[in-house]
């Protein structure tokens, strides 16, 4: 998949035995239904129906491919993955770079990248009650940090370090 000018590409090869892009192959092959299926693994809605995709076997064709609909419900699964991706890759980004900006240590990064791979990271001061920062005074955040017990700013942590060994 690439993005030129705000229009994005996406490669799809349909062959007989597999649908593969550049980021994924599954089998070529779908069921329709016309109820919801109760394994709602690698299935698309499309005008009513239910398709599970890499379900069953596709017969041969000498005829279009592009005329098909399997096939075309099957190109609609493979831009839908391939989009799925793009997603997952740009939130990976963001919380790359939300972790940046918390300038962590070598050592404290480690800790908190191993929590968030095992799914045991614990962000307290991220809930329900907690609003957008623009939406506070400065002093309304020192307050909530204070309440929760958070470190301070490093800056002003270091101020508060250097006024107490001027007492």
């Amino acid at each position: 998949m690439k993005m030129i000018d705000d229009v994005i590409i996406i490669g799809i090869d349909s062959g007989y035995g597999n649908i593969k892009t550049a980021n994924c192959c599954f089998p070529a092959s779908v069921s329709a239904y016309d109820k919801e299926p109760v394994f709602k693994e690698n299935l698309l809605v499309y005008e009513s129906k239910f398709y599970l995709i890499g379900e069953g076997h596709k017969e041969f064709l000498a005829d279009d491919k592009t005329r098909d609909l399997d096939y075309y419900v099957l190109a609609l699964a493979a831009i839908a993955r391939e989009l799925n991706i793009r997603k997952k890759q740009l939130e990976d980004a963001e919380i790359i770079k939300s972790i940046r900006s918390m300038k962590l240590n070598s050592r404290e990064l480690l800790v908190v990248l191993d929590k968030i791979q095992n799914g045991t990271a614990v962000f307290p001061y991220l809930t329900e009650e907690t609003t957008v920062p623009d939406t506070k005074k400065e002093e309304d955040w020192k307050d909530i940090a204070e309440e929760r017990k958070l470190p301070g700013h490093r800056a002003e942590e270091k101020e508060d370090e250097h006024r107490e060994n001027e007492n």
